[in-house]
């Protein structure tokens, strides 16, 4: 995979030939505002935008922000009406803590609009498995 964007808190990736789009949120997403968290949603969304590609993985196994009720309405009035995903498959891997891994559905339970197949996973190497598996 293709390194594309990085910061403190998320590292995106991306496999040009396997269609897939990768974003990996790191353990300083303790540190994270709400602002700072649209700011880096808003980038994922621009890059799915950008890119089309059939498959995500949201690597969340270290995501560690706890995204509020609001800011989970805030993210589906805006980026999910605005920016949609262009995925067929979205893997999701579990965050370790509890919060932060309810916290991470309830944000794409919001997204009303979505046009894929998601399925939740606990580790990396089930999701990649599943993403490059063509039987859905």
């Amino acid at each position: 995979m293709q390194t594309v964007f990085t910061s403190e808190y998320l590292i995106i990736k991306t496999d040009h030939e396997a269609s897939i789009l990768y974003w990996e949120w790191t353990e300083e997403t303790k540190h994270l505002t709400d602002d700072k968290f649209l700011a880096l949603a808003k980038i994922i969304m621009d890059k799915a935008y950008e890119l089309k590609y059939q498959n995500a993985i949201d690597n969340a196994l270290n995501f560690r922000f706890a995204v509020s009720v609001q800011l989970q309405e805030k993210m589906a009035a805006t980026m999910f009406s605005i920016r949609r995903y262009f995925t067929s498959r979205l893997a999701h891997v579990n965050a370790k803590e509890m919060v932060s891994s309810l916290s991470q559905q309830q944000v794409w339970e919001e997204n009303k609009e979505k046009k894929y197949v998601e399925k939740y996973f606990n580790n990396l190497e089930d999701a990649m498995e599943w993403i490059r598996n063509n039987n859905l």
